[in-house]
């Protein structure tokens, strides 16, 4: 049973080689490299709304893990001791092709979670059976700059092998008025131009309104200013969009997988804290 859960993302897509249609009103991303701050909202369906857990381990030689996730999972959005934080987002293509070895993705953020520095990720991603991890989600692995390796792996996780986003700082988009800030978004669709040929062109609406506001709240002029805990938690809370709002309620017209927003976290890998709301943020309050 506990590997049946932490193969849930890879079981979700193993179906028919035929196009399907996943949840496309899934979670938004946002984090700001140059100040160690990132986040999200975690969509998930109204029946598993109370699901998620936070999780507080410390490791025999005292590495401390806080991990936001589901009975059983051993991983997902958190971060750790090594000030190394991680989010996931699912992403909309076919079914996957599963090989006979793969890393689950939920392994895979548990034992970033575990590493020391970002070399370590990211030689396991690269060298871990040929590249191959066994799901379609994108992982954005920050940290704060301590020890080896880069400063962050934005990565689009395709099965067959994996596509670095941004793989420079420098490479990184920028805000508009603040050419020096960068700042990377995501929600629940490929951007890598190389991945394009592995998604099909349905199922993305929700997806691409999300992104296109994320952009517009980080563009002048907008009451989001700034790259701080607060500027984030905004952005995420964002309800604006009539049809595919950042933070979704969930509206009580689809049943038990009706799509909504159950959390959202901001973590700030400067000070180790992680802003959290044990709920939907449109009625629970950050602590």
């Amino acid at each position: 049973m506990i590997m049946a859960l932490n193969i849930r993302t890879e079981l979700m897509g193993a179906k028919p080689k035929v196009p399907t249609k996943p949840a496309d009103h899934e979670c938004s991303t946002v984090y700001f490299p140059n100040h160690n701050i990132i986040g999200q909202n975690w969509d998930w369906a109204y029946c598993f709304r109370n699901n998620a857990v936070l999780l507080s381990i410390t490791l025999a030689n005292g590495h401390h893990i806080l991990t936001l996730t589901e009975p059983g999972i051993v991983a997902k959005v958190g971060m750790s001791s090594s000030r190394i934080a991680t989010t996931m987002t699912r992403l909309i293509r076919t079914p996957l092709q599963h090989h006979e070895e793969f890393l689950p993705v939920h392994i895979l953020l548990r034992l970033a979670l575990e590493a020391e520095n970002t070399a370590q990720i990211e030689s396991l991603v690269k060298n871990f059976n040929g590249g191959k991890v066994g799901t379609a989600s994108t992982a954005i692995i920050g940290s704060a700059g301590v020890g080896p390796g880069p400063k962050y792996l934005a990565m689009e996780l395709a099965n067959e092998q994996t596509f670095f986003l941004y793989e420079s700082l420098n490479d990184a988009p920028h805000l508009p008025d603040h050419p020096d800030q960068r700042v990377i978004l995501h929600t629940n669709h490929y951007i890598s131009p190389q991945a394009g040929v592995l998604e099909p062109n349905i199922h993305q609406s929700s997806s691409i309104a999300r992104m296109d506001r994320l952009n517009e709240l980080v563009s002048p002029g907008t009451s989001v200013s700034g790259c701080s805990v607060e500027s984030l938690q905004k952005i995420i809370g964002d309800t604006k969009h009539p049809d595919e709002p950042i933070c979704r309620a969930f509206r009580g017209t689809e049943g038990n997988f009706e799509i909504g927003t159950i959390t959202s976290i901001v973590m700030d890998l400067d000070s180790l804290e992680m802003h959290i709301t044990m709920g939907p943020p449109l009625s629970t309050k950050y602590s």
